[in-house]
């Protein structure tokens, strides 16, 4: 796991990385990205950070998932997650 080197945005698509997840190596879309409030250590929101220190709710495709749509949100590390696609800048 290398990280990333640009930051991850809604729309992107992504694979999870962490060995030995049940979703280790499955792709989605990112949904929604929540940044830490605080570090690991409980310095306040104004220290800087690693730049993967977020999490992001992942939809994947999940063919046992028994909703009509197939989709499971998962919420999961940016350090987990390898950008496969970034999503187009608008003009």
């Amino acid at each position: 796991m290398a990280g990333n080197k640009r930051a991850i945005e809604i729309g992107d698509l992504v694979k999870v990385t962490m060995l030995g997840s049940l979703l280790c190596d499955k792709s989605g879309i990112v949904a929604e990205v929540v940044p830490y409030p605080m570090t690991y250590d409980g310095h306040s929101a104004g220290v800087k950070m690693h730049p993967d220190e977020y999490s992001c709710m992942v939809l994947i495709k999940d063919p046992h998932d028994r909703r009509e749509d197939g989709l499971s949100k998962v919420m999961v590390r940016a350090k987990w997650l390898e950008i496969v696609s970034k999503v187009p800048k608008n003009p």
